[in-house]
């Protein structure tokens, strides 16, 4: 199992609970989406089946080895974003199931994954298996919030919130991530995106990589009082509002990673400034203004706010 850095704290608290014997039935991993959460429970389950010697998991026996291609009989993991996963029969399956002797191990996990879209209804009927589970059966949850789960559910789960790292330390994971990504596009989808998962699910996508260059040139030319560059890669986008609003607000998530980065380009001023023009950018274009005006007005606005 790959462990990933700015996870380290989760991963220790996990190793503690096992260490000291008080790892919980249901732990509940809650987390943005691309927060990792995904990679966490896997680990955890490779833990918790690991038949390896010394430290847990050790990544070489052939549990751990299943774990990792998928086909470890003793693993089941349910998607919750499939729309009949969490549907009330399959709940009361899965609870009638949890009572089968494990296959390999000593004992069985059950992964139920994006928990928030598991029904009321069928909330209620996982609830009986989890206050009183068999010995040998561990369940791992994930979730991006704990505001659609029942409150019975969360009583007899013990949570684990994931670490919300900074746009600076999602830029520091995405250097080691995605090396061969310049380190331009690779410090914008930081500012651009809350979690390492959704900043490299963009750095893959190619339309999300032109509008990350792009956002940088817009940048250097604003930096550079340059309008007719400002003008020239804003009318790429005359023709496509939806493409326009996602440049905007990469662009002014920049501006504010730049200000906070120390690189001298702007004033803590003339950022509040930038912001508050590109916000009514955002605005009017929403709303469906014409667009090479628009775009004329902003970079006219831009240059005099410097």
């Amino acid at each position: 199992m790959r462990l990933l850095s700015f996870q380290e704290n989760a991963y220790r608290t996990l190793e503690r609970l096992w260490a000291g014997g008080r790892f919980p039935h249901a732990l509940l991993i809650e987390g943005a989406a691309g927060a990792g959460k995904r990679t966490l429970a896997l680990w955890t389950a490779a833990m918790l089946l690991c038949r390896g010697e010394g430290k847990r998991p050790c990544g070489a026996c052939r549990s751990c080895r299943k774990i990792e291609t998928g086909s470890h009989p003793d693993l089941t993991v349910l998607d919750g974003r499939e729309k009949k996963a969490y549907a009330i029969d399959a709940v009361r399956e899965l609870r009638q199931g949890a009572w089968i002797a494990p296959n390999e191990s000593e004992r069985r996990v059950l992964l139920l994954e994006d928990l928030q879209n598991m029904p009321p209804a069928s909330q209620n009927a996982l609830l009986k298996i989890l206050e009183e589970p068999p010995a040998h059966i561990f369940f791992l949850l994930t979730a991006t919030g704990r505001a659609a789960l029942l409150d019975t559910i969360l009583s007899r789960a013990t949570t684990l919130p994931l670490e919300e790292l900074t746009a600076q330390q999602r830029a520091e994971v995405l250097a080691r991530l995605a090396p061969d990504v310049g380190p331009g596009e690779r410090d914008a989808a930081a500012a651009a995106f809350e979690t390492v998962g959704q900043a490299l699910d963009a750095l893959s996508d190619e339309a999300t990589q032109a509008l990350l260059r792009d956002t940088a040139a817009l940048c250097e030319s604003l930096f550079a009082r340059a309008r007719y560059q400002l003008l020239a890669t804003l009318s790429g986008y005359d023709n496509d509002r939806d493409a326009l609003l996602k440049l905007l607000a990469l662009w002014r998530a920049e501006i504010g990673r730049r200000l906070l980065a120390g690189t001298g380009e702007i004033s803590a001023l003339q950022c509040a400034k930038i912001v508050a023009i590109i916000e009514t950018a955002q605005t009017r274009a929403a709303q469906n203004v014409g667009r090479p005006l628009l775009c004329a007005v902003l970079a006219d606005d831009l240059i005099a706010a410097l």
